[in-house]
């Protein structure tokens, strides 16, 4: 930096700490730098590994190619990353760098996945349209005006997320999936999706700064932990209360842990667990657009 004035052009380009991983013995460390490119006006991440000392420090992404989420999996032997909302896997020396099932139409449009300890299961997180729930194009809600493409209709609140349109929702997936040590992929079962939230209108992670920190799965895949706020619309608008989930895979029912508290006015001291039922399920429990 030449300049001994901090511009706001300068600040922009300074590269700022995004994210870390530990590898599972705690000897490697993960991280990523962002950075901004005023020219294309566009941020992008850069994936770096080095030894728990710091030494050993080096840069295994390609120049402005926006990484995200990266993870060591297989006891730290591999690194797994989303390149293009695509899930990729590599060597942690940066080498052998390929797309995981490549044949397979589940691996696009990825948000956020997370495997479990014994790489025999995979959440990943879409963003989804459900019927009734989202803002609508002009030409969407009336198919009478093929040229209102640029007008947006919503009839409830929460059409927005801060500066984002709520066109579509967050949905956790699952799936089972396995280590091909041959052919070094990661093989998914499509048949084997379940999507979690399938029957409701809620979404999870939640929006606008919700991520894979509101989703965790056991060390043994067996059962799934989220983050929701079982709300929509207005409700959702004016609501900062999620609960947290737990769902036993293969099981219809998800087990409400910690059922919403709640406020009493008259009695601001009033036990916030009186009367929950903690065996509370989703079932019959559809949220309905009116």
């Amino acid at each position: 930096m030449s300049s001994k004035i901090l511009t706001n052009e300068i600040l922009l380009t300074l590269k700022s700490f995004s994210y870390y991983r530990y590898s599972p013995e705690s000897q490697k460390i993960l991280y990523l730098t962002s950075q901004r490119d005023l020219k294309e006006n566009k941020s992008f991440n850069e994936l770096y590994i080095m030894n728990i000392d710091g030494t050993e420090l080096k840069l295994i992404s390609e120049p402005k190619i926006n990484i995200e989420e990266p993870q060591f999996i297989l006891q730290g032997k591999k690194i797994v990353y989303i390149q293009n909302n695509e899930i990729y896997i590599m060597n942690i020396d940066g080498t052998s760098k390929k797309k995981i099932s490549e044949n397979n139409k589940i691996n696009n449009d990825i948000e956020g996945f997370l495997f479990d300890e014994n790489l025999t299961k995979l959440i990943l997180v879409k963003s989804v349209t459900v019927e009734g729930l989202q803002v609508k194009k002009g030409n969407e809600a009336y198919s009478d005006c093929d040229k209102a493409t640029e007008c947006y209709i919503a009839d409830d609140l929460c059409y927005t997320h801060w500066n984002t349109l709520q066109n579509k929702v967050n949905r956790p997936f699952i799936y089972e999936v396995k280590y091909d040590k041959e052919k070094d992929d990661i093989i998914i079962d499509e048949k084997s999706e379940i999507n979690l939230l399938d029957k409701y209108t809620f979404e999870c992670p939640s929006a606008p700064f919700g991520g894979m920190e509101e989703i965790d799965i056991s060390k043994d895949g067996t059962k799934v932990y989220f983050i929701c706020k079982r709300f929509t619309g207005k409700e959702y608008a004016v609501s900062t209360n999620t609960d947290l989930f737990e769902y036993t895979i293969g099981n219809d029912e998800i087990l409400n842990i910690c059922k919403g508290v709640y406020e009493n006015k008259n009695n601001l001291k009033v036990d916030i667990y009186e009367g929950i039922d903690f065996t509370l399920s989703f079932k019959n429990q559809q949220n309905k657009i009116e």
